[in-house]
């Protein structure tokens, strides 16, 4: 299970850096000046995934951790629905 948790924060955090990179400046998307959003939901949320993993491999970490974890996963909610919003707008 713990493989589970590292690779699915990993695919996350791989996605999160390659969409912040992306050169919106020549795109002809709508959207492209406000993607950076999901990368910063990607990346926030791979850190919630590496937190779940941390507490599943020590549980006594987990009433220092869980907070922790509920703020990184509003975070990364609020810049998904941040970019749906813009999205919707348009």
């Amino acid at each position: 299970m713990d493989i589970v948790y590292f690779i699915y924060g990993l695919s996350f955090f791989v996605l999160g850096v390659l969409v912040l990179f992306v050169r919106p400046k020549e795109s002809d998307l709508f959207f492209a000046n406000k993607i950076w959003l999901l990368g910063m939901f990607a990346i926030l949320h791979a850190i919630v995934e590496w937190l779940v993993l941390y507490q599943y491999l020590y549980p006594t970490a987990k009433e220092i951790l869980e907070p922790i974890e509920i703020l990184f996963l509003l975070l990364s909610y609020l810049s998904l629905f941040e970019f749906s919003r813009f999205i919707g707008s348009s």
